[in-house]
């Protein structure tokens, strides 16, 4: 770095300063006219609990303003300075327009927070910046520290004298005699990165999972499944994967990952218990859970603090009423109980369903010698699988908390922006294997509003394929298409079409999805707590996930699902808010009708 680099460093990051601490004197005065010269009209703050005890997005320079006008002083917002465990200011580029990155960390009331925001440069401005978009969050609480250090001796603190690890280890996990204050159900990878939240934080929890290992989610699905994010994308909380580890990782061995990791976070989990039913009690607030143990046995529990990490595959199979389909005399399955294409050797199968689990059964089924047929009852997005290379080249650069936190400082309409330019490039880059699938009669779709395959991810979590081979079978007609606009219903022998012939198939597989995370809540917890949290999965209008991490209309009833990266960056959010309501430094709160949180 020459001497001239240097110096426009220091310049910089002196800047970056000046810029900080004029909002901590804005926020102090109270005076709106200064705030105006730190932030566009056209701005964006997100928040994660460290202001509002919520997930929330403020659009706008006056949204901003009445949120922190109204929630920085209780908040104990403060102290704002540069990050020194973060890179120092520098300018970059973001949609197009140069920008200035800075980390930053603050204080609050009852812990410590972490920052990022994109400034514009702008001369006439007082300080010769503006605020563009910034995201804050709370990552510590004063109360639950995690340890930064390694822990002296035997890496635990002895009950008695002569306490073994092992033994310390076991009473650590046995809820023989006791109950846990937060009872999480589902020990997939969402369960376990908020379960390891809870065990640095020293909170009592237990992850209670129906299946016998942490990894038997994935485990149990077909056996061509493959995870469609890089490597470099997946390290759960603590425990990076190993370095040299291929970039896709076949399902089976991250189910091996999985049970390992639990192993090595030594956290508390009891396998082979299944969550028959649950009631709150809203006058003690907390709740009482029936268990089906390992050995049959029914155990209750009365946990204050309730965590579902189901859903998604883990949940209920969406089964679609298809005109005939109970009168076809083939084999009927639902993705979740397909397995292998080499049972259907030599047959002709049907595979109702043109997202990623169809698109990934068809291939199977080809490779298997059988003659597969994908029915499109929708259009669907679909580019190669390098574009999640491309797209998440950052976690590739810098460690993974770093790009974690740039990930979360986007609000939605940057989001929608992003996703519109990056879909006009992959629209390109595609045209020709594009062509070929509408030859071959696929249907495609840019998404709604031109936002591509990366919103249909966050708004849907279907409707897109990334590609491993499958499109170019598509294109060779070995797996052949047929519109569902052209079924009129199914017979015994196959589908009878509209211009009266019959397709003739042996077996159909319905990769038709799953319901909503609402309808296990219905049959856990009663049909009137799933109408009072209301849909799970999806985005609200405010921008973020309807329920992930964020306080629900049901009194301590929390959800995280999702895939691995949104649950390893939502699963500390959540900790913080369980942990602060038990110690006391927030009243319980609850989700409004009208998105809002109200304190009980």
């Amino acid at each position: 770095m020459s001497v001239s680099d240097v110096r426009e460093d220091v310049a910089l990051a002196d800047d970056a300063r000046a810029w900080i601490g004029a909002l901590e004197q804005v926020l102090s005065t109270g005076v709106q006219r200064s705030f105006e010269e730190l932030f566009l009209a056209d701005s964006f703050w997100r928040d994660m609990v460290s202001l509002t005890w919520d997930t929330c997005q403020f659009w706008g320079r006056d949204a901003i303003w009445r949120a922190l006008s109204e929630h920085a002083a209780s908040a104990g917002f403060s102290n704002l300075r540069l990050d020194d465990e973060r890179p120092g200011p520098r300018i970059a580029e973001f949609l197009g327009e140069p920008v200035v990155e800075l980390f930053f960390a603050f204080d609050t009331a009852v812990g410590t927070g972490k920052g990022f925001a994109r400034l514009t440069p702008d001369t006439s401005a007082d300080f010769g910046l503006r605020a563009w978009m910034i995201a804050t969050a709370l990552v510590k609480l004063n109360c639950a520290p995690e340890p930064v250090t390694r822990h002296p001796k035997l890496g635990f603190d002895p009950a008695y004298p002569g306490q073994t690890w092992a033994e310390w280890a076991a009473a650590k996990s046995d809820f023989s005699r006791r109950d846990p204050d937060v009872l999480i159900i589902g020990g997939s990878h969402s369960g376990l990165s908020v379960g390891a939240r809870f065990e640095r934080k020293g909170a009592s929890y237990l992850i209670v999972e129906k299946n016998r290992k942490p990894g038997d989610t994935w485990r149990n699905r077909y056996e061509s499944l493959a995870l469609h994010t890089p490597t470099w994308m997946n390290d759960l909380p603590y425990i990076p994967l190993p370095e040299g580890w291929p970039m896709f990782l076949p399902k089976d061995r991250w189910a091996d990952w999985l049970d390992c990791y639990a192993t090595l976070m030594n956290l508390n989990f009891w396998g082979s218990t299944e969550a028959l039913n649950a009631s709150f009690d809203e006058a003690a607030r907390v709740w009482e859970v029936a268990l089906r143990l390992a050995d049959g046995s029914v155990r209750v529990m009365h946990p204050k603090h309730l965590v579902l990490a189901v859903g998604g595959a883990g949940g209920k199979p969406k089964i679609p009423e298809l005109p005939g389909l109970n009168e076809f005399a083939g084999e009927v399955l639902h993705s979740s109980a397909f397995k292998s294409g080499n049972a259907f050797q030599g047959k002709r199968v049907m595979v109702v369903g043109t997202s990623t689990t169809g698109h990934d059964i068809c291939l199977d089924l080809y490779h298997k010698g059988a003659f597969p047929t994908m029915a499109q009852r929708g259009p669907a997005c679909v580019v190669n699988i390098d574009e999640v290379v491309k797209f998440s080249a950052d976690y590739g650069t810098v460690p993974v908390d770093e790009a974690d936190q740039r990930r979360s400082s986007m609000s939605l309409p940057l989001l929608l922006k992003r996703a519109k330019a990056y879909t006009l490039t992959t629209e390109a880059s595609h045209a020709e294997l594009h062509v070929g699938l509408r030859n071959a009669g696929q249907k495609l779709t840019i998404g709604d509003d031109e936002t591509g395959w990366t919103m249909k991810l966050f708004r849907e979590v279907r409707g897109y394929y990334l590609n491993v081979g499958a499109s170019e079978a598509i294109v060779d007609g070995n797996i052949a298409m047929l519109d569902f606009e052209r079924i009129e219903r199914f017979v015994r022998d196959g589908v009878l079409l509209t211009d009266g012939r019959v397709a003739l198939f042996d077996a159909v597989v319905l990769c038709t999805g799953y319901h909503d995370l609402s309808e296990d809540i219905a049959a856990l917890l009663g049909a009137e707590v799933a109408q009072k949290v209301g849909r799970c999965i999806g985005v609200a209008e405010d921008g973020e996930y309807r329920t992930m991490s964020r306080p629900t209309a049901q009194p301590h009833l929390w959800v995280i699902n999702g895939g691995i990266v949104d649950s390893r960056k939502s699963s500390d959010i959540l900790a913080l808010q369980v942990i602060a309501q038990m110690e006391g430094l927030v009243p319980t709160l609850v989700r409004q009708p009208d998105g809002s949180v109200k304190a009980l």
